[in-house]
């Protein structure tokens, strides 16, 4: 069995501390303007979906909701936090068949991969989505890639707005919409866009 990576180990090693910290989090703007772009009842996949926040509010809203996750941990905290339909995999090899998906929330997780993945892993997730499908995703603004110390050791890439643009369309998404939102230490860059 692969062991775990730095970033996993400490996702599964303080959980409880990481979700408690991020679970009152509001997104609501977001939320709510994710689901405008899709019907109901829709079925969305929500990759790296850590302690199941977002996914409770989706399926608050009447949508049909796989929450994805490498770290158990994170897992374990989302079925007790928010039950519903979990599973454990890891980005760059979602065990899921073309098709699956009408749309994909990947808030925060794209992040935590060397910028030579993101690529393959935005072109499986259009792989994934139903012609016309929606995807969210959000990722720090910035230069480079970084081995964050706080609670354990996390993996950080930083991006700028022209070259997510570039990855999503490479990807075979057409964009939306971006912008920024500020937070307490850096800047959120943020994505709406359709598969073409």
């Amino acid at each position: 069995m692969t062991k775990p990576d730095p970033t996993t180990e400490t996702y599964d090693q303080f959980a409880a501390q990481i979700a408690e910290r991020f679970w009152e989090t509001d997104l609501t703007h977001i939320w709510e303007e994710f689901c405008d772009f899709i019907p109901n009842q829709w079925g969305i996949l929500d990759v790296g979906c850590g302690p199941g926040r977002d996914a409770a509010q989706f399926r608050a809203r009447g949508f049909r909701v796989v929450g994805m996750d490498l770290s158990f941990g994170m897992l374990l905290e989302a079925a007790r936090r928010a039950p519903g339909n979990y599973i454990a995999a890891d980005m760059t090899a979602m065990p899921f068949n073309s098709f699956s998906f009408d749309a994909a929330w990947a808030n925060a997780s794209l992040l935590h991969l060397p910028r030579r993945a993101a690529p393959g892993v935005l072109a499986w997730i259009h792989t994934l989505l139903q012609p016309g499908g929606v995807l969210y995703l959000s990722l720090k603004q910035g230069e480079g890639e970084i081995w964050e110390e706080r609670e354990g050791r996390r993996f950080f890439t930083f991006y700028q707005t022209d070259e997510i643009i570039q990855l999503l369309e490479k990807a075979g998404f057409n964009l939306l919409k971006i912008w920024t939102e500020p937070a307490e230490s850096v800047n959120w860059l943020n994505t709406f866009s359709k598969k073409s």
